[in-house]
């Protein structure tokens, strides 16, 4: 499983990069913008056909996913936290949805304890952060895991082969792509090292 995250902030020629990756076959595009309001949201979202959009995880106004027919949603741990009737009402129904639902950890533990609700994982940082800085990776490894955990953090064309050998499902990226002059051909790059570590062992 290849995944892509969206810079915070819009960017210029984000769109027009974000539709080159997808028709190059991304399938999993998670769109993280926590400064944009819901209007900004629904306006940047909107600049893209149900096509694209099927491919898109929010982390932001969830309710944008069902209304705009987006992939599904994805849960912060500070979501987690607020864990409790209302929370759980809102999972139950975008589940009923049809919406994929992700979220992501920090550690092993609480990745242990709190994993069945969810259909897919982030587990970071893996190696050190291209994007944040002081966000030194743990070498985490998964090989004990049966649930489907994407290594975050730090990941390169170089450093995919590393995740897959650590046991992780996939990766995902961000500075790498959105850090990079051009975007899409670092994307480009970055696909086909993940194909050649995860599709040639039919992962």
């Amino acid at each position: 499983m290849l995944v892509v995250i969206t810079s915070e902030d819009f960017q210029k020629n984000e769109i027009s990069s974000i539709k080159q990756i997808i028709d190059s076959g991304l399938e999993f595009l998670h769109v993280r913008k926590p400064k944009a309001s819901r209007k900004q949201m629904q306006m940047w979202l909107e600049e893209f056909n149900t096509v694209y959009r099927q491919k898109m995880m929010l982390h932001q106004h969830h309710d944008l996913a069902v209304d705009l027919d987006c992939l599904g949603v994805h849960f912060k741990e500070k979501d987690r936290k607020s864990e409790g009737t209302i929370f759980k009402e809102h999972l139950l129904k975008l589940q009923k949805s049809g919406s994929k639902i992700s979220t992501g950890f920090h550690d092993l533990e609480t990745l242990r304890e709190q994993a069945a609700l969810y259909d897919y994982y982030f587990l970071s940082p893996v190696f050190t952060s291209i994007s944040k800085k002081g966000y030194t990776g743990k070498s985490f490894e998964v090989l004990d895991f049966d649930k489907q955990v994407i290594a975050l953090g730090g990941i390169t064309s170089e450093t995919i082969n590393l995740a897959k050998q650590k046991g992780f499902d996939g990766v995902a990226v961000l500075g790498a792509v959105w850090l990079a002059a051009n975007p899409f051909n670092s994307f480009l790059k970055i696909k086909n090292a993940y194909e050649k570590s995860y599709k040639c062992t039919g992962s």
